[in-house]
């Protein structure tokens, strides 16, 4: 669902919304904060920007800041930046909804919960505990082992399916 980009996205965002009240960060200083390469990290902040999540300032003391109240930053905003659209078109355009296959139907079900969950979260949410204890927590720089069914666990819960 989140790619690696996306989730580095977000491990940028928390980290400057902890480090200080708009002060600016260079892109090799939260790459360095958070064990990614600063390239790809340069990379990563220059979507942000072009986004107008962040804002770059140029000069010695130059690097990027949050450009809105993280309050206002959510997971979809992120996510569409970097992703684009949670989902793309199912049918063709001016599809009647009720007559499509059943696994349209389940497909715009599944976008609609993925939307609402991810429009839900923000970026004072996800910092405020910005990682768990456990080994392998993305938001920490692990890389998670594969748990079949977490996903559809808490979509379920969310959708009020399980």
């Amino acid at each position: 669902m989140l790619n690696k980009t996306t989730i580095l996205a977000v491990r940028a965002l928390i980290h400057l919304s902890q480090s200080g009240h708009g002060e600016s960060l260079s892109p090799r200083r939260i790459a360095a904060g958070l064990g990614a390469s600063p390239t790809y990290m340069a990379k990563v902040l220059r979507c942000l920007v072009r986004g107008g999540i962040l804002r770059a300032e140029k000069g010695a003391k130059g690097g990027v800041f949050l450009a809105r109240a993280p309050e206002s930053i959510t997971l979809l905003s992120i996510y569409e930046v970097i992703q684009g659209p949670v989902a793309g078109s199912y049918c063709r355009e001016g599809c009647n909804a009720a007559a499509t296959c059943a696994y349209h139907q389940a497909a715009m079900q599944l976008e609609l919960v993925l939307v609402a969950v991810l429009r839900r979260w923000t970026l004072t949410e996800l910092s405020a505990h910005p990682h768990g204890v456990k080994d392998g927590c993305v938001m920490a720089g692990g890389t998670p082992a594969a748990q079949p069914g977490s996903a559809v666990g808490l979509l379920g819960t969310v959708a009020g399916l399980s």
